[in-house]
């Protein structure tokens, strides 16, 4: 097996494309793959533009 060093826990991963698959998945199993392509394309900071204003908490954002 191999150990986590600090080389390995560096790396970035580039996501290329979205598909379908038959592989199941919990609700939350998806969950972070789906925020790393939000990320990737940007759409926070779009998204912050619109409905910034409606947040009561800073709580959670960067």
């Amino acid at each position: 097996m191999k150990r986590h060093t600090a080389n390995n826990q560096k790396k970035k991963h580039q996501i290329d494309a979205i598909e379908v698959t038959s592989d199941c998945l919990t609700s939350r199993a998806g969950l972070a793959p789906c925020v790393a392509y939000m990320n990737q394309i940007g759409i926070f900071t779009k998204l912050e533009r619109y409905f910034g204003s409606l947040r009561k908490s800073k709580k959670g954002c960067r």
